[in-house]
Formats: C-alpha cells, sequence, structure tokens
C-alpha cells in the first residue's frame, strides 16, 4: 500500500508538472486499480479536450488574421488582448506592445466634421452591455501616433457562460475609398460640370 501511494503521488507530482503522459498504474485488481483507471480515462478525456480547443482557437487565429477588418479584442475593463494584424497597422502598435493597454490610449475617435470626440465603440459597448455601432458615417480613428483613418465598424459583448460580459470584440473597417468617392459624387451633384458653379 505505501508503495502503491508512493507511486500515485510521483504520477500526480509528474502530471501536475506538465507530463501530460503522466498516466496511474491500474492493473491492480484493489480500489487502487479502480480509481486509476477512472482516473486515467478522466485525464484522456481532459487531454482530448485540450486538443481540441487548441485546434479550434488556431483555426478561429488564421480566419481572424485573415479578414480585411481590423480585430481588437479587450477584456471588460478595456484593455487589449487581441489585434489582428490589420488592427496593429490602424493603432500603429504591436500586439505584444498594445496587451494589457487600454484601447482608448491607442486610439481615440473623433468627428471628421466637428472634430469633436466620440465615445469609441469598445467603450460604448461595455458601458451599455450591448453591441456598438459607428453609425454617423463621419468617425475618424486617431491613432496615438497622430494618423486619421476614416472608420467603421461595430463592437460586440463577449459573455461568459452565465450572461456576464468578458469583454468586447470591436471591428473596424477602413472607409477612407468610400468616403471619398462619396465626397466627389456629392461634389459633382451640386456643381455644375462645366462651370464649376
Amino acid at each position: 500500500v505505501r508503495y502503491q501511494t508512493r507511486r500515485v503521488q510521483e504520477v500526480a507530482q509528474n502530471f501536475a508538472a506538465g507530463d501530460k503522459s503522466a498516466r496511474f498504474d491500474a492493473q491492480s485488481v484493489d480500489e487502487f486499480g479502480f480509481l486509476a483507471g477512472f482516473i486515467n480515462q478522466a485525464l484522456d478525456e481532459a487531454n482530448r479536450s485540450e486538443t481540441a480547443l487548441s485546434q479550434e482557437k488556431k483555426r478561429i487565429e488564421v480566419m481572424l488574421y485573415s479578414i480585411t477588418d481590423a480585430v481588437i479584442a479587450t477584456d471588460a475593463n478595456g484593455c487589449v488582448q487581441f489585434m489582428n494584424p490589420v488592427a496593429e497597422d490602424l493603432v500603429a502598435c504591436s500586439i505584444e506592445a498594445a496587451r494589457n493597454r487600454p484601447l482608448h490610449e491607442l486610439a481615440k475617435f473623433v468627428d471628421e466634421l466637428t472634430r469633436l470626440p466620440i465615445v469609441d465603440p469598445v467603450q460604448s459597448c461595455l458601458l451599455d452591455r450591448q453591441i456598438a455601432v459607428l453609425h454617423t458615417g463621419s468617425e475618424l480613428c486617431v491613432n496615438h501616433l497622430g494618423a486619421e483613418v476614416p472608420v467603421g465598424g461595430t463592437a460586440a459583448p463577449m459573455r461568459d457562460a452565465q450572461g456576464g460580459v468578458i469583454g468586447c470584440v470591436g471591428a473596424l473597417q477602413d472607409v477612407r475609398h468610400a468616403r471619398e468617392l462619396m465626397c466627389r459624387l456629392t461634389h459633382q451633384a451640386s456643381r455644375d460640370s462645366l462651370t464649376g458653379l
């Protein structure tokens, strides 16, 4: 019994230290064998679940890295946890430098026409606990270097199993070409093509 207890402790310590292949000896026909078999099955299932979650996480990251929207995920306090490369370009900051920093330190939002600050969609989403939309059509994202990019987008809350908000995912689109086209069309529609009046 003392040997079995010592062996169980060794296997448990190895597993706790990161050896995911550590298993208990389930060959004995006593309660140690039964318990060891039961625990081994639970460990195998936990490893399968961990592998499946890891694969799913990689698939999601590949999708987020390949889309053309700037995707930013924050925690419940609005601190950056994830950015795809498009978002890194938008805020002019790597994810390594941005992680755990409040988004409002990296980017501000202003109205292009009035130049007044507007609440960023992530803050709005976390305050209201619902989807926030940039909807005026004149929003600018001003990164910490001062570069201005016309943007559109939304922010949606991330919730835990109990429905509590644990963070936010924002998706921003660079809409400068659409705005330029709209300005040209508005100009052409309101001016005489020959005189410019």
